[in-house]
């Protein structure tokens, strides 16, 4: 088969600086605040080149983000395969730190659009808007996460495993995208930059509640406050 045609560089570089612009801006600002005029201007290049290269602000939009899902969900499911010495299931912290620890070391290693993208990631999370255009790309990944929760929570109902992937990601989200409430709840103590020490403290909190699930057997316990919400 013929070798496939490489992008000039002078293409790669203006399609490469378009996403960058965008993931920036969309990080600032909300969606429909953002024009492909200021993705263009941001990016320095014509604003026809938004269009040639992606047709849409919303398919522009998916594409930065992909971009980052794609090697983040990599890297998680390599962990996840890591923790596979036997046919045992994975321990809940083991199954945390494949889904957290990737983020962090991006957060830390990779270039600087990786604090842009943690910080829209955060807008994702918690949108519908943004879920409706992009959150079928997280899928893949969270699927395959469900289903090693549920090899080793044999005792809990999928629905609530599911509900405690919802909650990880939701706590992990909080963690990387908080700015400046440590800062308020510490007194100035505790710096929302230190994604170490948050993780030190988020994937036990994640692996705690986990367990609570598992511990909570297929059926909810009849006497427990969430069993007997709606009855009075």
């Amino acid at each position: 088969m013929p070798a496939r045609k490489r992008k000039p560089a002078k293409a790669q570089n203006a399609e490469n600086s378009l996403m960058d612009a965008a993931e920036a801006l969309f990080a600032e600002r909300d969606f429909d605040s953002v024009s492909t005029r200021d993705i263009a201007r941001r990016a320095k290049v014509n604003l026809a080149l938004v269009y040639y290269y992606f047709g849409t602000k919303e398919k522009l939009f998916r594409k930065v983000l992909s971009r980052r899902v794609e090697e983040l969900s990599q890297r998680r499911v390599e962990l996840l395969d890591a923790k596979r010495k036997s046919s045992k299931p994975i321990p809940l912290h083991q199954i945390a730190e494949a889904f957290v620890l990737p983020m962090l070391e991006f957060a830390t290693q990779g270039h600087r659009g990786w604090k842009s993208y943690i910080q829209l990631n955060g807008r994702v999370a918690s949108s519908q808007k943004y879920l409706k255009l992009a959150g079928d790309l997280y899928d893949p990944v969270a699927r395959i996460f469900v289903d090693e929760l549920a090899r080793t929570l044999v005792n809990a109902n999928r629905r609530d495993i599911e509900w405690g992937f919802v909650f990880m990601v939701s706590a992990m989200s909080s963690a990387f995208g908080s700015i400046g409430r440590i800062e308020r709840l510490s007194e100035g103590h505790g710096r929302s930059t230190d994604l170490r020490k948050a993780c030190a403290v988020l994937i036990p909190f994640i692996t705690a509640g986990l367990t609570a699930i598992g511990k909570s057997g297929r059926g909810r316990h009849p006497a427990s406050p969430v069993a007997s919400l709606g009855r009075n």
